[in-house]
């Protein structure tokens, strides 16, 4: 099996030229962030469509909340929730 490193770049490119996803720019960067973040702790091989299936983005912390039915600020009780800058989240799927 062949590996490649990817930058933080190529996965952003890579998530938003998905056809089958919907992220935006910064949604895509921070859960790029993440996963290299991630990746440099355990041996994980980079898979779009994986990450597709394990992550979600919202335009808002309101809009995932309201998604799996929740109280306001019960996200992090029960997943993952990255922020990105402009107040979207990506939140891994439970």
């Amino acid at each position: 099996m062949v590996y490649t490193t990817m930058t933080t770049n190529q996965m952003i490119d890579d998530l938003l030229t998905d056809d089958y996803a919907s992220w935006t720019y910064s949604q895509a960067e921070i859960l790029a962030e993440h996963i290299e973040d991630f990746a440099d702790e355990t041996d994980w091989e980079w898979c779009r469509v994986a990450v597709r299936c394990d992550y979600s983005g919202y335009k808002n912390r309101a809009e995932a909340e309201s998604m799996y039915n929740l109280a306001e600020d019960e996200l992090e009780d029960h997943t993952t929730v990255l922020e990105c800058a402009d107040g979207q989240i990506v939140i891994q799927d439970f």
